[in-house]
């Protein structure tokens, strides 16, 4: 309330206050902008046509949208953040361990399903038609549309564990050593690792005996099918009307011939070096010798690493667009180019922890120095809210010809050809239909 009531006399007092690092506000009634600061970075607000801003660093931060619904509150981020639009709600904390989520219809009053998950033991779901279900692993489970799956449900578990497809369920019990396969089109068993055999109608065969040693399955798929045979770690081979793949010593020889995607392959070992070209043509495709150098070249995207994580490239043009992106150490250097070919328009980022960090295009630029955070992850919004106003002694944002510069916190800023210090005093521009000062007084 009193920041309000601060913020309203501002508003009537004065376009430019200032008196660093105690207070520092601003407004622009022509772009409908305000900005309030207090103790320099520290706290903030601010606002535009679109958002209202506030930030108390490095501790929290709100974005309130003007316009529709799309708010977000930080704290401590990444450790918490919330963010609510329409019809979704989230909320993350402990880096995604902690999670809750609830949908609505679009205006917001009524309520469709929850959700709230604390993994990886803790499961809460509830929609109106079913109500709520509880699962807390590994006592009891029953979650839908996991790991590629309709429906797992388990008790005791490894005691008792189902896995369900539309067509088919899986169910073990002392898991992984007792299955079984039924449904309308499965059928099968296992008493692992002794022997199992799997049938899904028209589309899945596998079994084995003495499980790693003699392992077997055929994939069918459009009227083809691929057998596949393993003996760990002596022997491995795929066949099918178009990929031929043997491996010799688990991953100590493959090689692989793929028609469809026209590669051939060889590795030894795999994956620490591989060599992959195309049959047609003979053109190298992927040369890899880990972990000193890597390339792939897949259509328009060429990839390349070397000694990774020291420095890693990627590259794609298709004649619409160029595009190149270079990091070093894999968060410490960020360097990217990004060019319409048509229009030659070209927007750029660069990051050097904790030097710098500079991101913009042709005709605005923004950035700021020392960067810390903000140059490991300088498109974290975030980020960039919350802590790169607290690095950044020397900071810059805005067109090319008339950027903002600010300089020690704000204590010195520059925009356009005008500097100010520390102090400042701007009085609001007169009424337009305010008497002038030498008009005789009316009785």
């Amino acid at each position: 309330m009193a920041g309000a009531l601060l913020l309203g006399a501002l508003r009537a007092e004065a376009r430019e206050l200032k008196l660093w690092p105690l207070f520092d506000y601003q407004s622009d009634p022509e772009s409908g902008s305000q900005r309030l600061r207090i103790l320099g970075p520290i706290l903030e607000y601010a606002s535009d046509p679109m958002y209202r801003t506030f930030a108390f660093r490095p501790i929290f931060s709100v974005r309130q949208a003007r316009i529709g619904h799309d708010d977000e509150v930080n704290l401590l981020y990444p450790f918490l953040t919330s963010r609510w639009q329409n019809e979704e709600q989230t909320t993350r904390s402990f880096f995604g361990l902690l999670s809750y989520r609830t949908t609505t219809s679009t205006d917001g009053k009524t309520l469709i399903s929850q959700r709230f998950r604390a993994m990886p033991l803790y499961f809460y779901d509830w929609d109106g038609p079913r109500g709520g279900r509880v699962s807390l692993i590994p006592v009891y489970a029953d979650l839908e549309d996991v790991a590629g799956y309709s429906r797992v449900q388990m008790v005791a578990f490894p005691g008792y564990l189902r896995v369900a497809q539309p067509e088919y369920d899986r169910r073990f019990w002392l898991y992984p050593f007792f299955s079984q396969v039924s449904g309308a089109r499965g059928s099968g068993f296992g008493i692992w690792p002794a022997y199992g055999r799997t049938r899904i109608e028209g589309s899945y065969e596998s079994g084995y005996t003495a499980w790693p040693f003699y392992v077997w399955d055929a994939r069918t798929h459009d009227g083809e099918t691929e057998r596949r045979f393993t003996s760990f770690p002596f022997y491995a081979t795929v066949e099918g009307p178009h990929r031929h793949s043997v491996a010799y010593g688990g991953i100590l020889y493959v090689h692989t011939r793929d028609d469809r995607t026209d590669l051939e392959s060889t590795a030894f070992p795999w994956p620490i070096w591989e060599s992959e070209r195309r049959m047609s043509s003979g053109a190298q495709v992927t040369t890899r010798l880990l972990p000193f150098y890597e390339w792939h070249q897949d259509g328009p995207l060429e990839t390349r690493r070397v000694a990774w994580p020291l420095y890693s490239e990627r590259r794609y043009d298709d004649g619409v667009r160029a595009y190149r992106r270079i990091d070093g150490l894999v968060v410490l250097v960020h360097d990217v180019r990004d060019t319409d070919l048509a229009s030659g328009k070209t927007s750029h980022l660069f990051a050097l922890f904790p030097g710098v960090v500079d991101i913009g295009d042709g005709s605005w630029d923004r950035g700021g120095a020392p960067a810390l955070a903000e140059a490991m992850f300088p498109e974290d919004r975030p980020v960039r809210t919350l802590y790169a106003p607290l690095s950044n002694a020397y900071a810059w944002n805005g067109t090319l010809n008339e950027p903002r510069v600010s300089i020690g916190w704000g204590a010195v800023e520059r925009e356009g050809a005008e500097t100010t210090g520390p102090w400042r005093f701007d009085p609001p521009d007169q009424p337009v239909d305010a008497a002038p000062a030498d008009a005789a007084p009316q009785s």
